[in-house]
């Protein structure tokens, strides 16, 4: 059911990490979809998943275990404290170790439904797209599920009249150009209304009587 919610299945080759995995239900399914699975419990898998070739079973605490690489898919249905699965949640996300996961939040009674407010916290900002909801298969649970958002390659700033006022140092280059050709300066309010539309502009307003290919050989200055 999260699969076809996500609109996405595992799909062969890819590489999902199962913690919390006995007896097995999350790593049957992956490897059933052709995927690889590195599965993490304290207790062994159900002895066919043990012995599968693309079953690598990690005898230890889910909470504790990282990769040493990103992974495909993580899956997890740790019987937890809320609390406890919110911060493995957060960390998985915030470090990038997963491109996308499925993560069961179970409740110990209605006193822990306010949680859900802080995993829609850290699914805000940590998941590009991403679903928090109960499953058909959920009791006093919610699962959450998606993708996480990509890292910035770069950020980028309007400066120009949002961080900085840029206008005096246009007007300053227009009156050194005019400066230079024996020309008065120009006003700086005759120059302002023109300045966020680009240096055409400017130009033709501090040359007015220059014809446009006069005007265009300035631009580049």
């Amino acid at each position: 059911e999260a699969e076809l919610r996500l609109g996405r299945r595992i799909g062969p080759g890819e590489l999902c990490v199962d913690l919390g995995a006995s007896p097995g239900g999350w790593t049957y399914m992956a490897i059933d979809r052709g995927a690889r699975v590195v599965a993490v419990d304290r207790s062994p898998l159900r002895d066919d998943l043990q012995r599968h070739a693309r079953v690598t079973f990690q005898k230890g605490d889910a909470f504790a275990w990282e990769p040493e690489l990103p992974v495909d898919w993580l899956l997890c249905d740790l019987i937890a404290f809320p609390e406890r699965t919110c911060e493995l949640l957060q960390r998985w996300l915030s470090k990038g170790w997963c491109k996308r996961f499925v993560v069961t939040v179970k409740f110990r009674g209605q006193e822990d439904y306010a949680i859900a407010d802080e995993v829609v916290r850290i699914l805000r900002r940590y998941a590009g797209r991403f679903q928090l909801r109960p499953l058909t298969a959920n009791k006093n649970e919610l699962t959450a599920m998606g993708e996480v958002a990509p890292p910035a390659r770069a950020v980028l700033f309007d400066l120009d009249g949002t961080l900085l006022d840029s206008a005096p140092d246009f007007v300053a280059t227009c009156n050194a150009m005019l400066a230079e050709r024996g020309r008065a300066a120009v006003d700086p309010a005759q120059l302002r209304p023109v300045v966020s539309k680009g240096s055409r502009a400017m130009v033709g307003a501090a040359f007015p009587d220059l014809d446009a290919a006069a005007r265009d050989a300035l631009i580049p200055e």
